[in-house]
């Protein structure tokens, strides 16, 4: 007799799972020929508490009369406390020279240590507004330092100090300082890829014209070079002959502190381009996890199938793959992998009955496709077809929480990479398998209920592509923390054959906030961190409009914590910025512009706030109906940008209904507002740093979706997250069809 499954609501993703397909298999790139540009490359990854590469010392002779330092950098948050990441150190005493980045404050900062030269430094500011990539090159010439970013001048000194490389010579060091104490070791989090050392200053132009592409390893005046496409061992080769080696660590046998390779989608020839495969996502082993929204397709599935492309890290460890999680009350199912390559698949709380491979399954720096399958009355897990691992479920499992992939084997989690994650709720063929093994799948596949393929290649969400729409957030915050699995160009044998996902009638669709708790939250991207001007555009309809009632802001709304925010206060429409300082008015920090013009309940209106380095003015369905004078930079807080209210500490939120959410990085006009108010975007126009339409329920067609994201239609990926957290709450605002005068886009994409 089949057995009924009450499955998962939801899942928590985290690393998981050759055979012939019918499928066109992922050809391998040809080998690159000396003079062609790169195929596949790698960079390094630095984990910012103890990775890094010692060099020696770069320069020999006298200290030459320029130098300039290059890499490219890909920081990924990190602990708010060590938020400082040295690049390069060159270390000397009383003598150093260090190129550090502040992920705080997304900035570089270039200094020099000297005597009689104390604080001589050269600082970004707030002029690098993305994440992602960034190239950073910091010029030595004539005394005077100059730090460049994407090609740029962002920084320079004024005054001219002699630069001396020599004296009291203790090392040079790529991704931290290890000889510095304490904080001021100050590891890189991140990756590192191209790093060149010139000992002559280079121009702005020979920067801008070869930071996109590999340069001649005798190019002349250059002293150190590491591409690092190695791709493995504990060295980086200098490619200009010169003997500057990179050894791994701070010296040697000191394996904790040794970088990770990577394939890299830095933006030199070609490599940030899509792989046959898309992207994939990359944990470390350190607690990364990814969590989906409900699945109720499974609570009553006789059977339960997942599959994926896994790729374990070098060295192996123990780790969880995932676990399909139950209540306090029932029985959970988990499957990991050992140090030895062994797999493991238990049934009940942290896998009280559980069965272990007898031989290694999964090998190391390997794609295997990983498949796990349960009927109610046994589990099995196999690995490129072959079957590893069976038990006998005895009682069933029953779990009613997310399946979390990442954790399962006492705690520890997976090193590795994740790609092409589909869930089922039928029982699939060997050569059902066998026949899409190698390609991507339709969506509405009959029986396909999670279909993640991970492709986004950034941002906080991953969409799942089945009608499900588990949809699934990276790590455990609406913000970017150590929580988060990396993002890579894949190199799963994979190619894209089906498309993304069916097309769906669109409805038009806004948000209603309860004024009670309701809230979303977009995160803490640079993108959302504006310094010179901003304009925040939204539909509103108030239920209610006496009191205070924020629409969308980034601060904690008490003191000098705050950037932005447009709200309703006392039955007007304001805007207010702030400098962090104590502010102007009585504002507690802000400096508001007021509206004249009282709104009432239950009728849809067009608001706009707009900074524009002069003046905050702000806008009642088009119309100009309040401005202060105000010419400072918007202070940088280290809050997220909210709909719906306004604080952690002094929370207000809004009652009503709450549509097409703009945000952009300039100033809007008075006839940008009125032009486009009442028409959807494209979503590609200059400036845009968040849209939120909310109309992602029509997707499904039903008002209620499974997952609570609202989804950034900039192509930022500044997704919003409803409530708390990825779970269902009472928190959540509730998706509603939207009555507001919004037509679709001018023009197409």
């Amino acid at each position: 007799m089949t057995r009924a499954l009450h499955f998962p609501v939801g899942i928590l993703l985290f690393g998981l799972v050759t055979l012939t397909s019918s499928c066109q298999k992922a050809a391998s790139p040809p080998a690159p020929s000396p003079s062609s540009p790169k195929q596949v490359g790698y960079a390094l990854w630095l984990d910012g508490q103890d990775d890094c590469l010692r060099t020696g010392r770069w320069f020999s002779g006298d200290s030459p009369k320029g130098a300039c330092l290059e890499a490219w950098v890909k920081p990924v948050p990190t602990h708010p406390v060590w938020s400082t990441g040295v690049i390069f150190v060159h270390a000397a005493v009383g003598y150093d020279k260090s190129l550090r980045y502040l992920w705080d404050r997304n900035a570089f900062v270039l200094g020099v240590i000297q005597p009689q030269t104390p604080g001589f430094t050269a600082h970004s500011g707030r002029k690098v507004t993305t994440d992602g990539w960034h190239h950073v090159a910091a010029v030595f010439d004539t005394g005077r330092l100059l730090l460049y970013a994407d090609g740029a001048l962002v920084a320079q000194t004024s005054a001219t100090v002699p630069i001396d490389w020599q004296t009291d010579f203790l090392g040079a060091f790529i991704g931290g300082n290890p000889l510095a104490m304490g904080g001021a070791r100050a590891n890189f989090r991140g990756q590192i890829d191209e790093v060149r050392i010139w000992k002559v200053a280079r121009s702005t132009e020979e920067i801008a014209a070869n930071m996109h592409r590999s340069i001649p390893r005798d190019a002349p005046g250059l002293e150190a070079y590491w591409n690092f496409d190695e791709g493995n061992g504990t060295v980086a080769k200098d490619l200009t002959g010169h003997g500057h080696d990179a050894q791994f660590g701070s010296k040697p046998d000191q394996s904790a502190e040794y970088p990770t390779w990577l394939r890299s989608d830095c933006p030199i020839d070609g490599l940030d381009k899509p792989a046959l495969a898309g992207h994939s996502l990359w944990f470390s082993g350190r607690g990364e996890q990814v969590q989906s929204g409900p699945l109720p397709a499974l609570r009553s599935a006789a059977s339960v199938m997942v599959e994926a492309w896994v790729r374990p890290a070098s060295p192996q460890v123990r780790g969880g793959l995932f676990v399909l999680e139950g209540s306090p009350n029932d029985r959970d199912l988990r499957v990991g992998v050992l140090e030895d390559g062994r797999m493991t698949l238990g049934i009940g709380k942290d896998g009280s009955k559980n069965a272990t491979s007898a031989q290694p399954a999964l090998q190391p720096n390997a794609w295997q496709h990983v498949v796990v399958a349960y009927n109610g009355d046994e589990a099995s897990v196999g690995v490129d077809g072959k079957e590893v691992v069976k038990l006998s479920a005895g009682k069933p499992a029953q779990p009613g929480l997310p399946l979390k992939l990442g954790v399962g084997v006492a705690g520890a989690s997976f090193s590795g990479e994740l790609d092409e994650l589909r869930v089922w709720n039928v029982a699939r063929t060997d050569r059902e398998i066998r026949d899409t093994l190698h390609c991507t799948i339709a969506p509405n596949t009959p029986g396909l209920v999670g279909y993640w393929r991970f492709d986004e290649g950034g941002g906080k969400i991953t969409r799942d592509l089945s009608p499900s729409r588990a949809h699934a957030q990276l790590g455990d915050a609406a913000y970017g923390n150590m929580g988060d699995p990396l993002w890579l160009v894949s190199g799963a044998p994979i190619t894209v054959s089906a498309p993304e996902e069916p097309k769906r009638p669109v409805q038009n669709y806004a948000l209603e906030f309860d004024g009670t708790d309701d809230s979303v939250d977009m995160g803490n991207a640079p993108e959302l961190r504006l310094s010179t001007a901003v304009t925040v555009e939204a539909w509103i309809k108030p239920s209610t409009v006496p009191g205070e009632h924020p629409v969308l802001g980034k601060g904690n709304a008490n003191g000098n914590q705050n950037a932005y925010e447009l709200r309703l206060t006392s039955q007007t429409i304001c805007f207010m910025v702030s400098d962090g300082s104590a502010g102007c008015c009585g504002a507690q920090g802000w400096w508001p512009a007021l509206g004249k013009t009282k709104l009432e309940p239950n009728v849809w209106h067009h608001v706009a706030g707009v900074d524009d380095g002069k003046q905050v003015a702000v806008y009642l369905d088009g119309v100009l109906t309040g401005s202060i004078g105000f010419d400072r930079l918007i202070a940088d807080v280290p809050f997220t940008v909210k709909v719906g209210t306004n604080s952690l500490f002094r929370p207000r939120f809004f009652a009503g209904q709450i549509d097409e959410v703009r945000l952009w990085n300039r100033a809007r006009t008075q006839t940008d507002i009125l032009t486009n108010m009442n028409v959807s975007l494209r979503g590609d126009e200059p400036g845009l740093v968040g849209y939120w339409t909310f109309d992602d329920p029509s997707e499904t067609g039903v008002t209620s979706p499974p997952c609570p994201v609202a989804f950034d239609h900039s192509g930022h990926n500044n997704h919003g997250i409803l409530g708390d957290s990825m779970t269902p709450s009472t928190k959540d605002p509730r998706w509603v069809v939207s009555t507001a005068p919004i037509a679709p886009p001018l023009e197409a994409k």
